[in-house]
């Protein structure tokens, strides 16, 4: 009775163990997904955008300037030129229908935006886009003065110093200027200021940009230019180079080692200059009686 009683403890502490390890399996699968899933849910912001395409991403390591103008709304002139690679949020397609105006309202950089805006464009692609919520769509770029006892002024009575958290908002026509927000105790101004005044004028891409880039400049990197020679690439082409190889030294073989036509003829006359008289010892030359004129001189009896 007792073995009985010890079997059926031993079989509910096996059912009771192997569902705990399945509990707990099935814990350690689900609960991340669903924190995962809940995370990106909190933070993930997806909004209607217009990206400012970069025009050179292989030549140009860094930021320009676009053609794409934030103008005013009050003055039409424009304020500043977007940077490439970044985007614009909220964007809005909007029409004064008695001027026959279009254009776009958006957002920037936490910038109060509500006077500005771009001109509505067939070119300029209006998607939906989701951001992370580490992802900035917009420059993030704190700029410092040179100290080179410039004085340069954001109104007619502020002075710009290093004392001023100043970012980078936007550039001139030509690129050569920023255009930066300056804050000092809570108030904030606005100037255009030539990038040779700061430390470091270089604005980085954005980071999906930035992302495009490095792949673009490795896939160039890694891509044959013409006359290269790629190996383990093509078959057909190692075998037409082994025997071009051979080709050639076989060739070269030839000509070093055969011998040339007529060298035998040439080798017997050079034997024979070495011999061109033919003395023959049994025959007396002093009594020869063979005479020999030499051209018009008189007979001389003692050659005989």
């Amino acid at each position: 009775m007792k073995k009985i009683e010890f079997k059926k403890i031993a079989a509910f502490l096996t059912v009771a163990i192997t569902l705990l390890i399945v509990l707990a399996m099935a814990l350690l699968i689900y609960i991340p997904a669903f924190t995962a899933y809940a995370d990106s849910e909190e933070e993930t912001v997806t909004t209607r955008c217009i990206k400012v395409a970069a025009s050179d991403l292989e030549h140009n390591a860094y930021s320009k300037a676009s053609g794409i103008q934030v103008k005013d709304l009050d003055t039409d002139n424009v304020v500043f030129y977007l940077p490439e690679s970044y985007f614009l949020t909220n964007v809005e397609y909007r029409k004064i229908a008695r001027f026959d105006f279009e254009y776009y309202s958006f957002s920037y950089a936490g910038l109060d935006t509500s006077k500005w805006y771009i001109d509505y464009s067939d070119s300029l692609v209006v998607d939906t886009v989701t951001f992370s919520a580490n992802e900035n769509p917009f420059p993030d770029v704190t700029l410092s003065l040179v100290d080179n006892g410039a004085v340069i002024y954001l109104d007619n009575d502020t002075i710009l110093t290093n004392d001023f958290i100043i970012k980078f908002i936007g550039f001139d026509q030509t690129g050569e200027e920023f255009y930066v927000s300056a804050t000092k105790d809570g108030v904030t101004k606005y100037a255009m200021v030539s990038k040779s005044l700061f430390t470091d004028s270089s604005i980085p891409y954005q980071a999906r940009t930035q992302t495009e880039r490095e792949a673009l400049l490795k896939e160039i990197a890694s891509t044959p230019k013409p006359g290269d020679i790629v190996p383990n690439t093509s078959r057909a082409l190692r075998i037409i180079i082994i025997v071009a190889i051979c080709i050639s030294a076989a060739l070269l073989i030839i000509v070093l080692f055969l011998p040339k036509k007529g060298a035998g003829q040439k080798g017997m006359a050079r034997e024979r200059s070495r011999d061109e008289f033919d003395y023959d010892a049994r025959r007396d030359y002093q009594n020869d009686n063979r005479y020999y004129q030499d051209d018009n001189r008189p007979r001389d009896d003692r050659r005989y």
